[in-house]
C-alpha cells in the first residue's frame, strides 16, 4: 500500500533519470572506427632459388620490423600531418609529442600469421601473414584516411622491402653464376 501511494513520486523520479541518462548519452562525442585487413606472402618467388644458399630469416623478425617501422616518430609524423590529426603549420614540440603519442595510442596494429600447409607453426615456415590496421577518432573522415594511409605505408615498406631484397638477391644470382664461368674457363 505503501508503495501505491508514492507512485506518481516514482514515475517522477524514473523519468527524470532517464531525462538526465538521454541527455548524457547525447552529449558523448561519437567515435569512428575505421578498419583493414591486407593479407601478405610472406615467401617470395626467389626462396626455392635461393634455399641452401641463404639462412631463412625469421618470418616474426621481419613482420615486427614493419609495426615498429609504421609506427616509428618520422612516419607517424609524417602520417599526422597527411591525415590532419596535427595540422600543416605545426604545433610546439610538446603538443606535437603529445599529438602523436595519443595517436599512437589509438592505432592498433595486429598479425595473424597463416603456417604452410602440414607444416607445424615455427617463425621459419609461415606462409602468409593478415595485417590488420584499426584506428578510433572523433572524426569519421580523418579515420578513414589515417587508415588508408597506414595501409599504403604497409604496402610500400613490404612491398618496396621484398623488391629491394629480390634485387639484391638476383645481382648475387647473377654475380655467383659469372663467377662460376669464369672459374670454368680458366680450368
Amino acid at each position: 500500500r505503501g508503495a501505491w501511494r508514492f507512485r506518481w513520486m516514482a514515475l517522477l523520479v524514473a523519468v527524470a533519470v532517464a531525462v538526465v541518462g538521454w541527455l548524457i548519452i547525447f552529449a558523448l562525442p561519437d567515435r569512428y572506427e575505421a578498419q583493414a585487413q591486407v593479407l601478405v606472402d610472406t615467401r617470395t618467388a626467389l626462396k626455392p632459388v635461393l634455399q641452401g644458399l641463404a639462412t631463412d630469416q625469421d618470418v616474426n623478425v621481419q613482420l615486427n620490423y614493419v609495426r615498429q617501422a609504421l609506427l616509428a616518430d618520422p612516419q607517424l609524423t609524417q602520417l599526422a600531418v597527411q591525415s590532419g590529426v596535427i595540422p600543416a603549420t605545426g604545433l610546439g614540440p610538446a603538443e606535437e609529442e603529445a599529438a602523436l603519442d595519443g595517436l599512437r595510442k589509438r592505432i592498433d596494429l595486429t598479425v595473424d600469421l597463416t603456417p604452410d600447409e602440414g607444416v607445424p607453426a615455427s617463425g621459419q615456415n609461415v606462409g602468409s601473414a593478415t595485417y590488420g590496421v584499426t584506428y578510433l577518432d572523433v572524426h569519421r573522415e580523418r579515420a578513414l584516411k589515417l587508415v588508408q594511409l597506414l595501409m599504403n605505408a604497409l604496402i610500400n615498406e613490404t612491398l618496396g622491402g621484398s623488391q629491394q631484397g629480390s634485387e639484391h638477391a638476383q645481382q648475387f644470382l647473377k654475380v655467383q653464376k659469372i663467377g662460376r664461368a669464369s672459374c670454368r674457363e680458366r680450368v
